[in-house]
């Protein structure tokens, strides 16, 4: 069985809401403590972390944080080089990245998603269709081995570093999928339906949901 990391990435530097990540959120918990709690319900055979910013570690939240939360630092503006931190640390063969800024975690889009990539043996899944339109803003999620990503952080220019999307899929030696309709939806466009949290006016909408 190979060992599988859910790695959520999240700051406090925020431009568009800064530090969200520790705004109240539900029963008491700051967002990403809520998100933290999902993924470790999800299934606890799985490590969870949260991939947080080495220039934040000194912050009296993430202190506070770690209390309750495994947190693994790393660079501050390489996406990709802190995933490889957390894979090597936490001695991973799978990830799955998650965001701390999407607050909600469809479990059976998981499922799906984890069971597409390993019966194909994907390097990279994404649960978006090439163009969005299958899953809810907030809801998609990435799956790649830890072998694709140590490949594509190798050759990732600036801007695949810090968009870890582009890395895999701009790679011609990374054997992609993605799911087409997990949802059953057909012809309805489920990207105009947003469950992210960017703004304050997002934040004010979803906050005290579960």
């Amino acid at each position: 069985m190979p060992k599988i990391l859910i790695g959520i990435q999240a700051r406090l530097g925020s431009s568009r809401l800064p530090r969200k990540s520790a705004l109240p959120f539900f029963q008491d918990k700051t967002l990403i403590e809520n998100i933290y709690n999902k993924w470790k319900n999800y299934n606890n055979q799985y490590t969870v972390a949260i991939l947080a910013p080495q220039g934040e570690s000194e912050d009296p939240f993430w202190i506070s944080a770690s209390q309750n939360c495994k947190i693994v630092y790393g660079s501050d503006d390489n996406l990709l080089s802190r995933y490889m931190t957390a894979a090597d640390h936490l001695d991973a063969d799978i990830i799955i990245r998650a965001t701390g800024d999407n607050p909600f975690v469809h479990y059976q889009l998981v499922d799906k998603s984890i069971k597409h990539f390993l019966d194909n043996q994907f390097d990279y899944l994404s649960s978006k269709s090439d163009d969005g339109c299958n899953v809810p803003q907030g809801l998609g999620i990435e799956i790649f081995t830890t072998q694709a990503l140590r490949t594509v952080y190798k050759t990732a220019d600036r801007i695949a570093q810090e968009h870890v999307s582009e890395a895999f899929l701009n790679n011609s030696n990374i054997r992609c999928g993605f799911l087409l309709d997990p949802f059953n939806a057909k012809e309805i466009d489920l990207k105009i339906t947003s469950l992210t949290l960017d703004y304050l006016c997002q934040y004010e909408m979803l906050k005290g949901l579960q």
